[in-house]
């Protein structure tokens, strides 16, 4: 059954918005309607939230962070309320060497779960259990020095795929019993095998798609051997910018998915709706009907190398992520994790330019940056960016289990979506990335009554504080109209009391 919600004339929503309760205006501007739910629940809203941060920025010869410093991050997880981390793990953290020759049996005494690497690790899972976050765990592949990489002759990038199948398995097996089983890890729900496989699963040289497969087989049928596959879901493919690669894996790993995904940075400023929303209809039309299909990693196409976008400073950027975010949902996606969080470093001592990752939603410390086009821009050490605040509108507000309503704006740089919590309350979202505001009236035929709070993401608005947007004022739905305007530049939700 449909929802229809027309856009009217109506109530004024701006940055002085009084926050007394208003009445329905009169008045037609323009009508929007809003289709049927697309019948995926949101599976999760989250961020990557790789465990650098005590192995390699604490430590850092030049520019060292302290225990102190990650409070911040701790109070930044707390108020953006992120449903799940994404999380990078690699195998020679735990199993530097081989713990034998047999992958059907673990020599424990031959592994480390003490280096760095681990520990860093763990403060990552701490903060997720405390949280209630849920994780992703993600294998980052085969390092050239790692045994797992034995057997290649040719190393086209700094990863390659196992040749040994069967120990690969085995390793994150190891990890696995050890994170959840061992330590208690509950946070831990789903595991990623391989991380861009399509860009990085390296068999002889070339990309193999089809030892990528047979390595997720073993993978399914070592888990199950070991009684531990109902611990965590596979959610597998991975892929950036290769549908083929996701076509093929579909196909072919359907039995072993719980849920596939990919990776989202085709899109800028002047993209239209309709190309993102025709992206994300191909793949969720591609992939098993019974599997979600999740954003695994988005950001902006405005990339500069693996570890910059050039665009990652500007205020803006909050409404496009939000505009992605919502025409994908609209398109059938179950949920994304944005790339990054934080500004981190990604290896020991790792330098500015090809090692500190500055995609994150705060940056990090303000000297790390001298000499670049950012620093005299940065006034203090971990300084939060606009896309913090807009990102935390969606994390705070559209909560996992929710249901998705696309809703038509009929312009290609404003989307908007419905969301209905499993609380019955709903949330409506606008991003407007025009430079006109828009006069909307939402209209709802299973909502006669209500009062909403609205938060309103405006850059002459945004606090200096880690504290996410207050409600700016209420609206009083009569009937079933629900008028707003949305200022340009701007990304406007109102959530049901």
């Amino acid at each position: 059954m449909k929802i229809l919600l027309i856009v009217l004339t109506g109530l004024l929503l701006t940055g002085t918005f009084s926050c007394r309760q208003r009445s329905i205006s009169k008045g037609i501007d323009t009508v929007y309607t809003v289709e049927d739910p697309t019948g995926v629940k949101v599976h999760g809203i989250g961020a990557e939230l790789d465990p650098h941060f005590f192995s390699y920025c604490v430590g850092h010869a030049e520019h060292p962070a302290s225990e102190k410093d990650w409070d911040i991050v701790v109070d930044r997880v707390k108020h953006l309320r992120l449903q799940m981390f994404r999380v990078m793990v690699q195998p020679q953290w735990f199993e530097p060497f081989n713990d034998d020759n047999d992958p059907d049996h673990i020599n424990w005494n031959g592994l480390d779960f003490d280096t760095p690497e681990m520990k860093s690790l763990y403060r990552v899972l701490d903060l997720a259990q405390q949280n209630g976050i849920n994780v992703l765990l993600v294998s980052w592949g085969c390092p050239r020095k790692s045994f797992l990489a034995d057997g290649h002759s040719t190393f086209p990038s700094w990863i390659v795929g196992p040749k040994n199948e069967a120990e690969y398995a085995e390793n994150l097996s190891i990890l696995i019993q050890h994170l959840v089983i061992k330590k208690g890890y509950t946070c831990i729900k789903e595991i990623t095998p391989y991380n861009e496989p399509n860009l990085f699963y390296f068999m002889d040289g070339k990309v193999s798609v089809d030892s990528y497969i047979s390595m997720c087989k073993k993978l399914d049928a070592k888990f199950k051997s070991d009684n531990i596959r109902s611990l965590v879901d596979f959610n597998l493919v991975d892929e950036s910018g290769g549908y083929d690669f996701l076509k093929k894996c579909a196909d072919e790993l359907h039995d072993e998915a719980d849920l596939m995904n990919s990776h989202m940075y085709t899109f800028g400023y002047g993209t239209p709706n309709q190309d993102i929303l025709n992206y994300e209809e191909k793949n969720r039309n591609t992939v098993p009907g019974r599997l979600p299909h999740f954003i695994g990693e988005f950001g902006s196409n405005q990339v500069k190398g693996a570890y910059l976008q050039s665009d990652i400073d500007e205020y803006l950027r909050g409404v496009l992520i939000v505009r992605l975010m919502l025409n994908v949902f609209n398109a059938g996606a179950s949920g994304m994790s944005y790339w990054s969080l934080f500004d981190e470093y990604y290896y020991k001592n790792a330098p500015y330019d090809e090692g500190l990752m500055k995609t994150g939603l705060w940056r990090y410390k303000k000297s790390s940056y001298a000499g670049s086009e950012f620093y005299d821009h940065i006034q203090e050490d971990f300084q939060l960016r606009p896309q913090y605040f807009a990102y935390g509108l969606m994390t705070n507000h559209v909560k996992p289990g929710a249901a998705i309503y696309p809703v038509k704006t009929g312009k290609e740089n404003v989307a908007a979506s419905a969301f209905r919590n499993q609380d019955g309350k709903w949330v409506y979202v606008i991003a407007n990335e025009q430079t006109d505001k828009l006069k909307i009236s939402l209209f709802n035929n299973f909502q006669r009554k209500g009062v909403f709070n609205v938060f309103q993401y405006i850059e002459k608005d945004l606090s200096g504080g880690n504290e996410m947007i207050g409600a700016s004022g209420s609206v009083v739905q009569n009937g079933r109209a629900l008028p707003i305007e949305v200022p340009a530049r701007s990304v406007v939700l109102l959530h049901q009391q």
